[in-house]
């Protein structure tokens, strides 16, 4: 899968979980201090993409802190092999 087909997945489903429009998701969006997101929804958001990439994100997302950091990540494991 292409990273610019990532980005667009997980802008997809930040549109929906965290029920914004596409045109707040521009630029390098830090999760709880520009979109107010809470750790509860973000929990929700990060289970979303689980799903939808079909992988399972370790430790290493407590770090997360930016959706641009996100797609570097899910490539990552993407390219994983399966266990």
């Amino acid at each position: 899968m292409k990273i610019n087909d990532i980005d667009n997945q997980i802008k997809e489903i930040a549109e929906e979980v965290l029920e914004l429009d596409p045109e707040e998701l521009v630029g390098d969006l830090h999760l709880a201090d520009d979109l107010n997101v809470s750790s509860v929804i973000r929990l929700e958001f990060l289970v979303a993409l689980e799903r939808k990439f079909g992988v399972r994100f370790d430790s290493r997302i407590e770090g997360v802190q930016r959706i641009s950091e996100l797609v570097p990540m899910v490539e990552t494991l993407l390219q994983a092999p399966k266990s």
